[in-house]
Parts: structure tokens; sequence; C-alpha cells
């Protein structure tokens, strides 16, 4: 029963690059009732992650990896997740130093958004 749904599931995501959004309620509903049997089934916990993904719940998806890294700290597809994530937060700012009085440098993080905004 469980492998039937999983497939399911995959086949829905699986139609175009981005499942149309009028499949992901029933998508949602059938993982649900998946991971209600199997809770630490971590390729559904990946599928649910990538339907918050497309809806744009991004902080939704990125408890549903930290759930699957709790539950296999060597799942190669949420250590990319978190490398990733780790690279667009570094990319996302531009970084000044200052000397500090002792020797060393100080670093100021300034969000590029921002930056962006105010050359407007």
């Amino acid at each position: 029963m469980a492998n039937c749904q999983h497939a399911l599931i995959r086949c829905i995501l699986q139609t175009t690059d981005k499942a149309p959004m009028h499949h992901l309620p029933e998508a949602q509903d059938a993982l649900d009732n998946l991971l209600s049997l199997a809770p630490k089934n971590t390729e559904a916990l990946k599928l649910k992650g990538q339907i918050y993904s497309q809806e744009g719940r991004l902080l939704e998806e990125a408890k549903i990896w930290e759930q699957i890294f709790r539950f296999d700290n060597e799942d190669d597809d949420a250590l990319i997740f978190f490398q990733q994530r780790q690279i667009e937060e570094r990319e996302s700012y531009y970084y000044f130093t200052d000397p500090l009085p002792d020797g060393g440098r100080g670093f100021l993080a300034h969000p590029i958004a921002a930056s962006l905004a105010l050359a407007d």
C-alpha cells in the first residue's frame, strides 16, 4: 500500500518539471497518509519538502530537511540542501572589513538587496 502511494506521489511530482499547482493538495494528502504509516520515510519527507519548495513555503521546507538530517545525517540530498543554503546565504551579503585596534579584522555583513535598493 505504502509503495503504491509513494509511486503515485512521485508520478504526480514528476509529471512536469514543476507539478501543476492543482495537483499539490492531492499529493500532500497522499504524503500525509504515507507519513502517518511511516513517519521516518525519508523519501516521502523529501517529496513533502519538494512540495513546500514549489509552494514557496521555504521555512517548512527547511524544517523537513532538518528532520531528514536528524534521521540520517549522511543523506546526500540533505547535505546538498544545507550546503546550497549556506552558499546562498553567503552570496547574499557584501562583506566589509575594518582593522581592529588590537590587530586583526572585524567583518560587517550588509545585505546585497538593501544595498541595491539604495542605489535605485
